[in-house]
């Protein structure tokens, strides 16, 4: 099998390696953004606003999975990466063998405890007794499909990293368009309700966890899956490699559980202010939140491998020119969306509701003030991408959980108190916001010291 990388990480300039990964990146993301969307206009217009809300409430179900999965593929392509431009391509091999069979070994067993547990899990997650049939019905099916997609969401680094972003690309965009045409089947002709919505999706996941896994196997240039004795015939020293991975890529998994408490707090806080409705409007903002969220995934994980190449390269102004770079494309695009979506908030939230006017117009009033968060956003995930590219894990996993945990709590607790229904709205945007205020006051500290020790 030939060695020649399909991206050339020594020779292409920063930017060109980033055009090269992002554009790809992005437009597999946006496919699954599409797929979620469409997923929710299904469900919404055929099923009812109550389905919305259950789905909802399953949702981080989907997140814990995404986050083991993040955790594990940026940790392990962070070290390979590193690896691979020290000339250690069989250490970089060994790693990310190990981190797919570990992840996959740890969200089955995750599985099986949901599967036994879902009445508990249904009511941990905020369920009400009218939703729980509909919330137990969706998790049942998604579950089963967990293990699929994390080697599908995990696997997508890998192939970033042997300098094939279109390839992943085509892994999501096969998997979204199947999940569409899968959810119009099942929903509408075969009246399969919201279960249907939850098979389509993990035969999508399985579908792309297939085409990832054939790659890996047949069609890699610079790594490839090594032999379990490779990864495991070493004592115990497979362990120590996964807890650096994990230590690397523990941000990535605390922001998807942060996600996942993003759901659970706005179910219980929107729940307690308007009732089903209000859940069923705060879905809505959720639903559109992987557009939100894409741009900035897809900038991070397109940057991702260029700088931790160049850092293991010791190639320091390469990294700070991609650091610039991606902070520059960030901001511009999520100011650019944020406008787009203030603007055609009332078209937006009709593609989920079409009967349900106490929805619509909670969802029309909320629905600007939530988009406040996505510059803060921007500037968070893109910063956090580079520490952990550049393995300051520490550092990316305490900002993680300053934005996620520490600063979303006291949001959803202070605001509503203080705002009602706009307070709960806002709560989002002020964590994120006050999370860019410490990373802003963090690097001027950096940048003052570094001068004080070069004069």
């Amino acid at each position: 099998m030939s060695t020649s990388p399909v991206l050339d990480f020594d020779r292409m300039s920063p930017g060109r390696l980033f055009t090269k990964m992002f554009f790809p990146t992005l437009l597999g993301m946006f496919s699954g953004s599409v797929m979620n969307i469409t997923d929710g206009m299904f469900v919404g217009q055929r099923v009812g606003s109550d389905a919305l809300a259950a789905i909802n409430i399953a949702a981080p179900v989907f997140m814990l999975v995404t986050g083991i999965a993040l955790m594990f593929g940026i940790g392990a392509s962070v070290r390979a990466s590193i690896s691979l431009a020290q000339g250690r391509t069989e250490e970089a091999n060994r790693e990310i063998t190990t981190s797919l069979l570990v992840a996959v070994a740890v969200v089955t067993l995750l599985s099986a405890i949901i599967l036994l547990n879902l009445d508990t899990m249904a009511y941990l997650f905020g369920s009400t007794d009218r939703l729980l049939p509909l919330v137990k019905e969706y998790m049942l099916w998604v579950t089963v499909g967990m293990p699929a997609s994390c080697v599908m969401f995990g696997g997508m680094f890998f192939v970033r990293l042997d300098g094939a972003p279109k390839f992943a690309m085509w892994c999501e965009i096969i998997g979204a368009g199947l999940n569409i045409l899968l959810d119009y089947i099942f929903i509408y002709p075969l009246n399969m309700g919201i279960m249907g919505a939850a098979i389509a999706s993990s035969l999508s996941c399985l579908v792309g966890a297939l085409l990832i896994m054939g790659y890996l196997v047949f069609f890699t240039k610079r790594i490839q899956l090594c032999s379990l004795r490779a990864a495991f015939g070493r004592g115990v020293r497979w362990l120590q490699t996964t807890w650096l991975q994990v230590k690397l890529g523990l941000s990535g998994f605390l922001g998807e559980v942060a996600i996942s408490l993003m759901l659970v707090l706005g179910n219980y806080v929107f729940g307690s202010l308007l009732g089903e409705s209000g859940v069923a409007a705060y879905s809505i903002a959720c639903y559109c939140s992987p557009l939100f969220f894409m741009i900035n995934n897809a900038i991070a994980q397109s940057a991702q491998p260029i700088i931790s190449y160049d850092y293991g390269a010791r190639r320091w102004e390469r990294v700070r020119h991609t650091l610039r770079l991606v902070l520059t494309v960030a901001i511009v695009c999520s100011v650019a969306m944020t406008t787009l979506i203030i603007l055609l908030t009332d078209p937006l939230v009709g593609l989920f509701v079409k009967d349900d006017p106490t929805t619509h117009v909670l969802a029309v009033k909320g629905m600007p003030l939530f988009a406040i968060v996505l510059p803060f956003l921007a500037i968070n995930v893109s910063m956090i991408g580079y520490f952990q590219s550049v393995k300051r894990g520490t550092w990316a996993t305490i900002f993680t959980a300053l934005r996620g945990y520490i600063f979303l709590l006291l949001s959803f607790v202070v605001l509503p108190i203080l705002w009602n229904v706009s307070g709960a709205w806002l709560a989002i945007p002020a964590a994120e916001g006050l999370t860019t205020l410490c990373i802003v006051l963090f690097a001027c500290f950096r940048i003052s010291r570094r001068s004080r020790h070069k004069s």
